[in-house]
């Protein structure tokens, strides 16, 4: 919660990971013009703010699968960071197959874009699905997608012979 001209201003974040530096929290936040955001975009440094959460954890299996799908969109992303770290390791030795499929407005929106397509770049088995809801890049490369990750996720559960 922040203060803004004497009013509460609440906005929900997602938290990459709690970092070394005593009382630093690393968060992902997407810009949206007239949103609460704005704050957090144009605030000075020392901006005081009270946090609650978080309100749950995504972790990763203590034995993991052959094949992990992993989905986000925008800020959600954000628990998926550190993991990737840890899965770099399986990814490079070629025990694990990962989908990564990540839901965003437009390509400004494509949070982690190097990161992620440096992931793509250097495992074979990262396999990366970009699904845009509103505005496709200018040059759509391979793993970019019209649409919602809902709508693409079937198709791509039933390429890879998934089933529940």
């Amino acid at each position: 919660m922040f203060e803004q001209f004497g009013r509460a201003i609440y906005h929900r974040s997602s938290t990459i990971r709690f970092t070394t530096q005593a009382g630093c929290l690393r968060l992902v936040i997407s810009g949206v013009d007239g949103s609460r955001a704005t704050l957090l975009f144009n605030a000075a440094p020392g901006l005081s703010a009270r946090v609650t959460g978080p309100y749950g954890r995504l972790v990763l299996p203590d034995v993991l699968p052959q094949r992990l799908f992993l989905l986000a969109t925008s800020v959600g992303i954000a628990p998926y960071l550190p993991m990737l770290e840890v899965l770099a390791e399986p990814l490079s030795r070629g025990e694990l197959q990962m989908h990564f499929m990540f839901g965003v407005r437009d390509p400004g929106e494509f949070l982690y874009a190097t990161l992620l397509m440096g992931y793509a770049e250097k495992y074979p088995d990262f396999h990366l699905v970009i699904c845009y809801s509103r505005q496709m890049p200018a040059t759509p490369a391979s793993h970019d997608h019209s649409g919602y990750v809902q709508r693409y996720l079937p198709s791509a559960l039933k390429s890879h012979r998934v089933v529940f």
